[in-house]
């Protein structure tokens, strides 16, 4: 987890991130203390199509609100199509 976490600061691969060419769901955890906000708005800044979908949970979003999440996927394909 450290490593993930160190990574979080220490790696760029925003060159990388601007020839994406679809779209990007980012899914947030509003009361994350580990992953803040800056890290979205990074992302958004570089990104050309980067949609939100927040959830106010701490993190590990995915483990806390599974099906929050994954309607929040589903709809984003849906929406993509």
């Amino acid at each position: 987890m450290a490593a993930r976490l160190d990574a979080l600061t220490t790696v760029d691969v925003s060159s990388k991130l601007r020839d994406v060419e679809v779209s990007i769901l980012y899914l947030r955890a509003t009361k994350d203390q580990l992953v803040g906000e800056s890290h979205f708005q990074q992302i958004a800044n570089v990104a050309e199509r980067v949609q939100l979908a927040e959830f106010e949970v701490p993190h590990f979003l995915l483990q806390t609100v599974p099906g929050a999440a994954a309607a929040a996927v589903r709809a984003f394909i849906n929406s993509s199509l």
